[in-house]
């Protein structure tokens, strides 16, 4: 999913069975929808004195906010993984300290809600991938040719040979999977392990963690604050690779590539693209912003100093918002009161349409003291 251009077919369609086995799973669970995609705008609090930060504020959007059967208030915060995410997996346990949770817990009571807990909402990634199925002649049987392309048969002579043998130079003849055939594969996957694909679950935080999770946010915000004042932004070999691909960065980072390549990279007017600008006028620190300069200082600079862009983003950054753009128009539709299909329909027809393009800020080159 690219700036403006639409998704890959397969890409769409592996999207597309995961929100059908969503909708299927999920649709009749008894939530009242209060919110979709909620934008906050709250004040970053000294977690000792109580004061308000007078560098940034607090910024991010909470993917929704329900009313369950006993009228408690819940954050929801989809994900999709290509983890194991059953019950008691590490994923699950790392739950325990991420800020993220604590954070939007701080944003809708800011919106005016009061959640007592947030319900996890992960979607795991089928695995399957495009592949080749053998071709087949009039009467269903697998071609088999040999190095002068000619039919290869049995060794009785009696019937066409089925399997290849790369010894002898026998081909097994095959084409692309179409995407309709994709489509059946990724289903049946996805039917037969359903509890693999769709888990829920409710994330608790007590005072004393929300506490220990704004003493993070605090200290990440003082460091982000330090290194914008010396200019200094060192870099994390640690983190060049992440979720199985290279940083987009990496060539910069090593003289191979330059932000100035208008092939590669784009800068941002918004350094939070999603977000609208702060209410009063100070910094907005969310908690994408957060997490990046956890990973690595160098790539903050360059995301959020500099606003610059990767072109094309990863492949589980473009799938995660290509499912992303789809359960938002679901429990759009949730909201409205709509019925499963034209909730499924929202979401299929959003996934399929091209993202908007970014407003891009003009390419100058910019001396920087890294």
């Amino acid at each position: 999913r690219l700036d403006g251009v639409v998704s890959d077919p397969f890409e769409l369609v592996r999207a597309e069975e995961m929100l059908r086995g969503y909708s299927a799973r999920w649709f009749d669970e008894k939530l009242k929808v209060l919110a979709v995609e909620a934008e906050y705008d709250a004040d970053l609090t000294n977690p000792e004195s109580g004061a308000a930060s007078r560098t940034f504020r607090l910024g991010g959007k909470i993917d929704a906010i329900v009313e369950d059967a006993t009228g408690r208030v819940l954050n929801v915060e989809h994900k999709t993984s290509g983890e194991d995410v059953s019950a008691g997996s590490f994923y699950w346990r790392r739950l325990k300290i991420n800020s993220q949770i604590s954070g939007y817990l701080v944003g809708a009571r800011a919106l005016g809600f009061d959640p007592v807990e947030t319900l996890y909402d992960v979607l795991g990634k089928p695995g399957q991938r495009p592949a080749t199925t053998p071709l087949l002649d009039e009467w269903g049987m697998k071609i088999v040719l040999d190095g002068a392309g000619a039919r290869v048969k049995t060794k009785d002579g009696k019937k066409h040979r089925e399997t290849g043998d790369s010894a002898l130079g026998y081909v097994l003849q095959t084409r692309p999977e179409t995407v309709e055939e994709y489509r059946v594969r990724v289903r049946e996957a996805i039917c037969k392990e359903p509890d693999a694909y769709f888990v829920r679950g409710t994330v608790v935080r007590l005072q004393d963690e929300e506490k220990e999770a704004s003493f993070d946010t605090w200290q990440t915000a003082a460091s982000i604050r330090e290194g914008r004042r010396l200019g200094r932004h060192p870099r994390n070999p640690d983190s060049c690779v992440r979720y199985g691909a290279p940083c987009s960065m990496f060539d910069v980072c090593t003289g191979e590539a330059s932000v100035d390549d208008p092939t590669r990279y784009r800068r941002v007017v918004n350094m939070h693209e999603e977000l609208s600008a702060s209410k009063v006028g100070l910094p907005l620190l969310t908690n994408s912003e957060q997490g990046t300069y956890r990973a690595c200082p160098r790539l903050h600079h360059y995301r959020y100093d500099l606003g610059i862009r990767a072109v094309v983003d990863s492949d589980n950054a473009r799938f995660g918002s290509l499912c992303h753009v789809g359960l938002e128009q679901w429990w759009l539709g949730k909201k409205d009161g709509a019925d499963e299909a034209t909730c499924f329909g929202r979401a299929v027809a959003a996934m399929a349409l091209p993202p908007p393009r970014h407003d891009v800020a003009p390419t100058t080159r910019k001396e920087v003291t890294l």
